[in-house]
């Protein structure tokens, strides 16, 4: 099955969690058939409803503590992607019954914010240590090195991460995976653009994450907001 992504990476307002762990993983993990339910929530060409988006929590939850799973103990930990959708989409109902088919698939609510046209769809994350290394900004640790290739030989993952270099005007990498995988080019690029010519600052540099700090406030919703 040749996937169509309509993902556009490069949206600012994507968080973290989205570019690092779920773009990711729905192409690693996931059945064909619900990757491509999620990038049917997308919209195309000429279409104008919002762009999904992936959240950590939801203040408004009943249900889920994310600060609880965090002090439970490794495997009693369950972390939940709340996946923000449009349901002006219209293939919101068919995309929404082919996720309700995914071992992943927890559960699809409205907001309860009565002029709201958005919902929330909460699936399970696979990797759930990898939730507490973003959370404490140690991205370059959520995938290992033998991992690096499973991610850069996915035709999915390399579609949706490869964008236009508008300078070299190629194809290049999206930013995110040079993050993850603290690449020498992303470390050169940073060097000639702050203009560092001291050893011991690019060592500094060197020693860091190639991103700022984790906000969870950002990344955390509250659906009875939204609208």
């Amino acid at each position: 099955m040749d996937k169509k992504i309509y993902t556009d990476i490069t949206d600012p307002l994507l968080t973290k969690l989205a570019k690092y762990m779920f773009f990711i993983e729905i192409s690693i993990y996931e059945r064909n058939i619900i990757e491509q339910a999620f990038e049917d929530l997308q919209p195309r060409i000429g279409e104008t409803f919002d762009p999904i988006n992936v959240y950590i929590a939801d203040t408004n939850s009943k249900d889920y503590d994310l600060q609880e799973n965090l002090d439970n103990d490794q495997d009693d930990q369950i972390f939940m992607y709340h996946v923000l959708v449009d349901t002006t989409n219209p293939r919101f109902k068919e995309s929404l019954d082919t996720l309700k088919t995914a071992y992943s698939f927890v559960d699809c609510y409205q907001c309860q914010n009565s002029k709201s046209d958005k919902a929330i769809i909460r699936q399970k994350v696979v990797v759930k240590r990898r939730v507490v290394q973003l959370l404490e900004s140690r991205y370059s640790e959520m995938y290992a090195e033998r991992e690096y290739k499973t991610i850069l030989n996915n035709v999915d993952v390399t579609k949706r991460f490869t964008i236009w270099d508008k300078e070299t005007k190629k194809d290049v990498l999206d930013k995110s995976l040079h993050v993850l995988m603290k690449s020498q080019e992303l470390f050169d690029k940073m060097v000639n653009d702050l203009g560092l010519t001291d050893d011991d600052t690019r060592e500094i540099l060197s020693g860091n994450e190639f991103d700022t700090k984790y906000d969870l406030k950002k990344e955390t919703i509250n659906s009875k907001e939204l609208v």
